[in-house]
């Protein structure tokens, strides 16, 4: 494949991921991360293209010497619209984690709080109550020997 050739097939295969992964991030926005799937199969297939181009690029750096400034410029530009774009997806995704992991902990919390197994006794071996927070449980081992 000329160098042409491989640099035009590069900025289209990142012009098109970028574009998909735009889309993505519209979708994260809006809350639908079900509507993901659908973008799946194409998304793998955009990005094995990207890894295999870019890796035929980096083979014969020499040949980049021989394409025209224009086709390079145009290059540049997507690869740094793509970039842009994954940075987004990246803060987009991360931000959609955190929400989720906080979501967990505080229904587990909330779980945990209402549903504890385990009761302590209080000096008169009478149940007391569920060991509230910031309380830490002891435990208690008798070692008799008779």
């Amino acid at each position: 494949m000329s160098a042409e050739v491989l640099i035009k097939n590069l900025t289209d295969v990142a012009h098109r991921l970028g574009e998909l992964v735009a889309t993505e991030n519209d979708i994260l926005r809006d809350r639908r991360p079900m509507d993901l799937e659908v973008y799946r199969d194409e998304k793998e297939r955009l990005t094995d293209a990207y890894e295999r181009h870019t890796a035929a690029l980096a083979r014969d750096k020499s040949a980049l010497a021989t394409v025209e400034p224009a086709a390079i410029a145009q290059l540049r530009a997507a690869t740094r619209r793509f970039q842009d774009v994954l940075e987004e997806h990246r803060r987009r995704v991360q931000s959609a984690k955190t929400v989720t992991e906080r979501m967990i902990r505080a229904i587990t919390e909330d779980v945990a709080s209402r549903d504890r197994m385990v009761k302590g006794y209080d000096g008169n071996a009478m149940m007391r109550p569920v060991i509230g927070r910031g309380e830490k449980a002891v435990s208690l081992a008798l070692n008799r020997v008779v």
